[in-house]
Formats: C-alpha cells, sequence, structure tokens
C-alpha cells in the first residue's frame, strides 16, 4: 500500500534537469563516456550496465527531484518523481516534452513556476532502501502526484495550439461534430469551435 501525503505544497522543483536518457532496449540507466576529441561534432555516448554495450537508441524519461512541505506537521521532505507521477502534470511524454523545449525554451522555467506553489495530494511507494551505512531508509519514491486544485497539464496550451495549426478548420469542425456525445447542435459546437480557432489562430471572429 503506498504512504498517502493527503496535503503537501511543492517548495522547490528542479526542472532543469528533469528529462533524462535510458536505454531504449531495457530502459536502465545510462554511463556518460566523454569522448576525448578535438572534433566538437563528435557526441558522447551512453553506456548500457545491464545490456553490457553501448546504447544503440536512447529513450527519453521524466526524472523530477522535488522539495515539498507537509502540511499536516510542516515537515520537509525531498522526493523524486518519474514516468507515471509526473506525465499527468505536464500533460505529453518526456520525449515530446524535450521536443518542446527545443522551440520553446522557456518550457522548463515555466514548469518551475507552475509547480512551485502547488498544493497536492503525493502518494508514496511503500519501501526501503539501505543508506551508505546500511540502515534501511524509507523510500521516497513518488507513485502518483494529485493537484487538489483545478489544474490544466502544462503542455497543453502548447499542444492545442499545435493541434490547431496542424488541422484545417474545416477538418476539425467535420471530424469533432460527428462525435454523439456532446450536448449541444453541430451549429453550437461549430460557432465555439470557430471562437477557439479564431482565439489560437489571431484572426478576427467575423
Amino acid at each position: 500500500m503506498p504512504i498517502i501525503i493527503s496535503s503537501a505544497h511543492i517548495a522547490q522543483a528542479i526542472t532543469k534537469t528533469m528529462i533524462f536518457r535510458t536505454c531504449a532496449e531495457c530502459e536502465s540507466k545510462l554511463t556518460v563516456v566523454f569522448v576525448n576529441s578535438s572534433d566538437k561534432r563528435e557526441e558522447n555516448e551512453f553506456y548500457c550496465k545491464k545490456c553490457f554495450q553501448f546504447a544503440k537508441s536512447l529513450k527519453a524519461a521524466y526524472r523530477l527531484q522535488f522539495t515539498i512541505i507537509n502540511a499536516e506537521d510542516d515537515s520537509v521532505e525531498n522526493l523524486i518523481a518519474f514516468d507515471e507521477a509526473v506525465m499527468p502534470l505536464i500533460g505529453c511524454p518526456a520525449s515530446e516534452f524535450d521536443e518542446l523545449s527545443i522551440q520553446h525554451p522557456d518550457l522548463y522555467d515555466i514548469t518551475e513556476t507552475v509547480l512551485v506553489g502547488m498544493c497536492c495530494e503525493i502518494a508514496l511507494r511503500d519501501g526501503t532502501r539501505p543508506t551508505k551505512l546500511g540502515k534501511p531508509k524509507p523510500d521516497r519514491i513518488v507513485e502518483s502526484i494529485t493537484p487538489l486544485q483545478p489544474f490544466v497539464p502544462i503542455a497543453s496550451p502548447i499542444m492545442t495550439s499545435r493541434y490547431w495549426q496542424e488541422n484545417s478548420f474545416d477538418d476539425l469542425v467535420e471530424s469533432n461534430t460527428k462525435v454523439g456525445f456532446f450536448p449541444f447542435t453541430n451549429r453550437d459546437l461549430k460557432y465555439a469551435l470557430t471562437c477557439l480557432y479564431c482565439l489560437v489562430s489571431g484572426q478576427q471572429l467575423i
């Protein structure tokens, strides 16, 4: 059973290093092998200790280190969250976030701004790990982070904007009005989509 912290505030989030690379074959952590070369175009290589070889392909993953203040007893805890806990907050896989950050370099700073101060419920993995002295220590791995206030995934505005840019307006209207569970008419939906399209594209509603 996970350990539940019912109310916590995120006091610090280290977002600059939240994307790391794993072996695409076994998803294990990689060791960076620095290439000693004068050729700056030559990149460093990554060695997989589990596969006993240099990684043929890499996979991006989330590893977010953050600090919380437990509202129940005002204790401070340093935690680590991986893909399954971070992805719902970001709204996209780590590989896509990595790609988006190239187009939007301030995305890491935005992520930090959004996360710090967030009030949330946190589920911790129930387990222990040995310290350097061999004594058991509670595991600080996060299973889930649930915002306690209305929350929109951080990458959603960018993803929505790109979705509208990559699809024609007529295609969007046609595909969405065919869905039968909308509680309003096709004309109402078309007007709503028109307003949203104008908002994203910067055009004026005629």
